[in-house]
């Protein structure tokens, strides 16, 4: 499995970029058994309004259209006046009347920055990593439906791997899951969730997911092209409601992304139907052109922006997403090591590309290598750091600038649970590490990023700029943390 080349699933060229005065209406080339549609670009049989939006500051809400067929960012931004906007209603241009609706301002999904695509705004649907912690989501409750013919498309933008639930059917109360979409498993965020496929990769330009569900034939899934199948069937269950964005109780990953549309179903598709939605889609939400560079992100969960919220990760805070010229690849999947992500350079060779003016890779610090290890004693520990560099990070940024990707590579910030000279010996590789990479940037020709030198990211235990796990980082940790990488990234 790899990643697709530049553009991959989009290839319809001549169409007006979404958010363009001219955006072309959405037309379905199947009308048939369709429950439901949410869209910031016009469907176009549809002539109400977009959504509904509540103005932060005086908690005044008002109906957003359209202009030019996509979603009237001009009359978002006069209703705003300089305020956050939140969404209260989406509304379902299907014409069946379910309207996804949230009336607890907590929990409303965000319509704006850092939401925004080039112009565009979308459905920031945000959350961290905790069960406990409020995310954001929209609902239809009274929506019914057979999870064994049911066919859902989406098309969002994904900031990380750390994406949950971008939709999930329920029953009325919420307390049962039945189906639902989520990544975080490798190589690149495939996961099975309540019998439900998906793949995403993780990029600036967002990108058609679609997942068919029956009883007979398992589970259909297409990303960018690629198709999947899972022979895993559910029993039939009559859903009982839908939202989108919102995990249940339990969820231990982010759902950080920009959601631009939302369509479900009543029918088992096809797969030649499901590539002619697909199409649709793509030629209606048609990515940016320009991009002159090209950023590559690998890692783990600390790049994912776990414990953060809305959209903030290296790559975003680095100012490298939207409105940007790089084209940006977010590849971190929870838990990964450094020689795991290593294991998988075969598929990072084929995001180079020779039309670009420089393809850059962060490589992923070794923290989850570390915490997984056990050293029996300092000398031990020290030796496995520095075999880490030399036997997986030198070949590892070897093999990426053999095809003319230019590799960085951060040193590990500090983790709670490492113990330096006794215990667990796990301080003694981290540092030990960390020392390689330095002396080895010059000898091995590689720029380095030092997040460890940072002091505000020595102490796991402050609060301010590590979550309460000692391991993630908190909003400020983490541009504290894209800063530093930001640096060597322009400069590369």
């Amino acid at each position: 499995m790899s990643f697709g080349g530049q553009g991959a699933g989009f290839g319809h060229q001549g169409v007006v970029p979404l958010g363009g005065a001219a955006a072309q209406p959405i037309v379905l080339p199947i009308t048939a058994n369709l429950g439901a549609f949410y869209s910031v670009v016009r469907l176009s049989t549809w002539t109400g309004s977009c959504l509904r939006v509540r103005r932060a500051s005086d908690n005044t809400e008002q109906d957003i259209g359209f202009r030019g067929n996509a979603v009237d960012k001009a009359a978002a931004d006069a209703f705003a006046a300089g305020s956050l906007l939140f969404i209260t209603k989406w509304y379902d241009q299907s014409g069946n009347g379910l309207d996804l609706v949230q009336a607890t301002q907590a929990n409303q999904p965000s319509f704006g920055q850092p939401g925004e695509w080039r112009g565009i705004r979308g459905i920031s649907i945000d959350g961290v990593s905790t069960s406990t912690t409020v995310q954001k989501w929209l609902q239809n409750a009274t929506l019914t439906a057979n999870r064994n013919a049911l066919t859902v498309y989406q098309f969002l933008t994904p900031s990380s791997y750390g994406n949950d639930v971008q939709y999930s059917f329920t029953d009325s109360g919420f307390t049962t899951e039945y189906a639902k979409a989520y990544t975080n498993a490798a190589p690149f965020g495939v996961n099975y969730g309540s019998a439900v496929n998906t793949l995403m990769i993780g990029r600036t330009n967002p990108g058609v997911i679609s997942v068919s569900v029956s009883g007979s034939t398992g589970i259909i899934a297409r990303h960018h092209g690629a198709e999947f199948t899972n022979a895993t069937n559910a029993a039939s269950q009559a859903l009982g409601g839908l939202q989108i964005g919102k995990s249940l109780a339990g969820s231990t990953f982010n759902g950080d992304h920009n959601l631009w549309a939302f369509a479900f179903y009543n029918a088992t598709h096809t797969s030649a139907n499901m590539q002619a939605i697909e199409a649709v889609l793509n030629a209606s939400f048609q990515p940016p052109s320009g991009f002159t560079k090209r950023l590559i992100y690998g890692g783990s969960s600390l790049i994912t922006g776990a414990f953060t919220t809305l959209l903030q990760n290296p790559a975003y805070f680095g100012g490298f997403t939207y409105s940007s010229d790089w084209e940006l690849f977010q590849t971190a999947v929870h838990g990964r090591t450094l020689v795991q992500e290593f294991g998988l350079r075969g598929d990072f060779d084929t995001l180079k590309d020779a039309t670009k003016s420089k393809v850059v890779m962060v490589i992923d610090a070794p923290s989850n290598d570390i915490a997984v290890a056990t050293y029996a004693d300092q000398a031990t520990a020290i030796a496995a750091g520095q075999t880490l560099y030399t036997g997986t990070t030198v070949p590892f940024q070897n093999n990426l600038k053999t095809n003319t990707i230019i590799p960085i590579v951060p040193t590990c910030i500090a983790r709670t649970g490492f113990q330096s000279g006794t215990g667990n010996f796990r301080e003694d590789a981290r540092l030990a590490y960390n020392a390689a990479v330095i002396a080895g940037g010059v000898t091995n020709s590689h720029a380095v990023s030092d997040r460890a030198a940072d002091a505000r990211l020595s102490n796991p235990a402050d609060t301010t700029y590590f979550a309460a796990d000692g391991t993630h980082l908190t909003n400020l940790g983490t541009s504290i943390l894209a800063a530093i990488d930001q640096a060597k990234i322009l400069a590369a």
